[in-house]
């Protein structure tokens, strides 16, 4: 879910593509290295969110995604965030993002070749798949 705290921008989504999805999305919202964390990493030192910098948690899943990530994002906007889901798009990544206007939890957007459409996407914590069910421009 994307959400607003004072200045920091958070989402989740899954992302798929290529070997290097997960360094493209961290070197496009600016994320260093250090801040890039598994989920549930026992060492971690938060105090990256007391510097304002952006963050991203990942783990591995199957299906049509390779990687669920949750991004904490300082000075951006959340146009300026979907800008940087398209330009990564381009480069052979597919992103999936809950919409927030849906009423939905399984209606997400999909960036995909430079362009946005909606899905039905389903995680199924059991075996950590991930599935797009059907394409809701369809």
């Amino acid at each position: 879910m994307i959400a607003s705290a004072g200045s920091m921008f958070s989402a989740s989504l899954y992302i798929g593509g290529h070997g290097k999805a997960l360094s493209d999305l961290a070197d496009a919202l600016g994320v260093l290295p250090s801040n890039v964390l598994r989920h549930a990493q026992s060492d971690v030192d938060f105090s990256f969110y007391t510097r304002c910098e952006n963050s991203i948690f990942f783990s591995a899943i199957h299906g049509d995604f390779s990687l669920a990530c949750d991004v904490g994002l300082f000075h951006i906007t959340q146009n300026g965030f979907h800008s940087k889901l398209l330009a990564l798009s381009l480069k052979g990544l597919k992103i999936a993002l809950p919409d927030e206007a849906s009423e939905s939890p399984f209606d997400y957007l999909i960036f995909e070749n430079g362009a946005v459409g909606s899905a039905v996407v389903l995680h199924d914590d059991g075996t950590d798949t991930v599935a797009i069910c059907k394409n809701a421009d369809a």
